[in-house]
């Protein structure tokens, strides 16, 4: 099983969010997809307050 692999997103998503992989297996595909557009918006958000950060941070010059 490889990092593409549908059994590799199940650990990610088990190990991420506590839930055991069985349950999220049981998921009906609906769930499963939004649980993953729910991860995947708040890495973005995350990654865009980093960014944000890191500009406030940033000494600027006269």
């Amino acid at each position: 099983m490889g990092r593409g692999s549908f059994g590799y997103l199940v650990a990610q998503l088990a190990v991420e969010t506590g839930i055991a992989p069985q349950y999220l297996l049981d998921l009906d595909a609906d769930m499963f997809k939004n649980m993953l557009k729910v991860l995947h918006d708040r890495a973005k958000e995350q990654q865009n307050a980093n960014r944000a950060r890191r500009g406030r941070t940033a000494p600027r010059s006269p």
